[in-house]
């Protein structure tokens, strides 16, 4: 079982509804400040607020990139991620093109990527989300070598606005990657049992939403 402070440390806490507000900002940020979270990653027009608030913790500024299914023209996502790393991002997360993922469009889905990541350069990690959930399972295992190829430090399961990652779509993502690069499981994760099991899978890294996150740290409380 895990502890409350190596939870904090492997979790992006996620601000990411449509009507998230500047005081659920700070309040992510004050949060983030006392629980120690790894990142967190609230509205994109927050970063440059969210850098400068976190300056001098152990808590850096997230940024997702081309939500949610990831259609954006490349030069555009591209542009949008350096622009994200510029305001002070630490880290990016985007979306795989899914739309060439289902079209056996594999080059085309992996040039998206390697633009991404040479805009925002090689100091800033790269999490390339397939969505699981709209995938089924051969197409997950053709997106866990397509981000493999890229050569990209995290593969992501999930945005969480498309449904929820399970146990089997982290299994998958494990027997292709096989420890090549990290994993990272977002995207419905609600207690620290499934937390347990995705650790076991290999995943380094856990995306969940601040009212999730708070649930769980409960939960930690408690045991």
């Amino acid at each position: 079982m895990i502890t409350l402070f190596q939870f904090s440390r492997m979790l992006d806490a996620t601000l990411s509804h449509a009507g998230a507000t500047m005081d659920e900002t700070l309040e992510l940020i004050e949060l983030a400040k006392h629980y120690h979270f790894y990142s967190i990653i609230g509205p994109r027009c927050y970063v440059p607020l969210m850098e400068e608030s976190l300056k001098g913790t152990d808590t850096i500024v997230g940024a997702g990139c081309s939500f949610p299914a990831g259609h954006d023209p490349t030069v555009i996502k591209a542009a949008y991620a350096k622009l994200l790393v510029e305001q002070g991002a630490k880290e990016i997360d985007m979306v795989l093109n899914i739309g060439f993922l289902k079209s056996k469009m594999y080059q085309e889905a992996e040039a998206d990527i390697l633009a991404v990541k040479g805009a925002i350069g090689e100091s800033i990690p790269l999490k390339c989300i397939i969505e699981t959930p709209v995938l089924i399972d051969h197409e997950i295992r053709e997106a866990s070598h397509i981000v493999l190829d890229s050569g990209i430090e995290y593969i992501k399961t999930a945005t969480g606005f498309q449904g929820k990652t399970t146990i089997q779509h982290v299994k998958i993502l494990s027997e292709e990657i096989r420890g090549k690069i990290k994993i990272k499981a977002s995207g419905g994760i609600k207690n620290s049992e499934a937390i347990s099991q995705m650790l076991d899978l290999g995943v380094s890294r856990f995306g969940i939403s601040l009212t999730n996150v708070m649930k769980i740290i409960e939960e930690l409380q408690n045991e």
